[in-house]
């Protein structure tokens, strides 16, 4: 009837006619009043379009190969059915991490049939730090590693501890298809990370790493966030055939500028 109605909580509403006022406050706006908003500003792509771009260096082992897939604009990580057959292939530069910046990582890949004593790897890490989906046979994870003790540490939640969305139900994940992973740090040190996938369009947060504010927590959580697009296929043991891992693009970006 013309009067006004307070939520608490979320609310989705469809706007058939007239006009709805809303006001934005709180810290969406700076010191200033200004609405904060992100200008992305890319500092990595790699799209693979035609020609291997020579933007990732690879280190193989046992019969490890990799396939540049001109059709498909994409390469293809194939591993034999031995033992420490592996491909690991790193982007060649890193990406500069500016404090105060949301950096947005996107990788687009397909892994291979999940099987016994095959771990598959794609996020934005190294050997020693980073953020990475990993599949360990049929287990599914999202990963931190840190080397902040001098040695590596791995924070490993399984699908079922997701505190997001599992995608267990309703949406399905299947990491055998053609997927997009994305994770943006808020590092600081001592940040947010969120991981997730994007289907349909929807940004979809699967799990947040808490680092602020956290009982135990009295140091960085990882060395730096100045880190490297990374594909990994691995045989931990025998498996029951070969397997192929699809690497299609990656990108790393500065929100708000840079």
């Amino acid at each position: 009837g013309g009067g006004s109605l307070t939520v608490d909580g979320n609310v989705n509403a469809t706007i058939t006619g007239g006009n709805v006022a809303t006001t934005i406050g709180g810290t969406n706006l700076d010191a200033f009043g200004r609405l904060r908003v992100s200008n992305p500003v890319t500092l990595f792509d790699s799209q693979n379009r035609y020609i291997d771009g020579d933007q990732f260096s690879s280190i193989t082992a046992t019969g490890g190969n990799v396939v540049y897939v001109a059709n498909e604009s994409s390469f293809n990580l194939n591993v034999s059915a031995t033992s420490g057959s592996s491909v690991i292939r790193q982007s060649k530069t890193v990406q500069g991490y500016q404090p105060g910046k949301s950096l947005l990582i996107m990788n687009t890949f397909a892994m291979a049939t999940l099987k016994a004593n095959c771990r598959q790897r794609v996020g934005y890490f190294t050997a020693d730090n980073g953020i990475y989906f990993e599949a360990v046979g049929t287990q599914l994870n999202l990963v931190i590693r840190s080397s902040t003790t001098g040695s590596i540490v791995e924070e490993r939640i399984p699908q079922a501890s997701w505190n997001g969305n599992t995608l267990l139900s309703g949406t399905v994940l299947d990491p055998t298809l053609t997927q997009i992973f994305w994770c943006d740090v808020e590092w600081l040190g001592v940040g947010n990370v969120r991981t997730g996938f994007v289907i349909n369009g929807e940004f979809i947060v699967c799990h947040t790493f808490q680092h602020a504010n956290q009982p135990g927590n009295t140091t960085v959580y990882m060395t730096t966030a100045t880190l490297n697009p990374r594909y990994e296929i691995t045989n931990t043991g025998a498996t029951s055939g070969v397997s192929t891992m699809k690497q299609i693009c990656s990108t790393v970006i500065s929100e708000g500028g840079y």
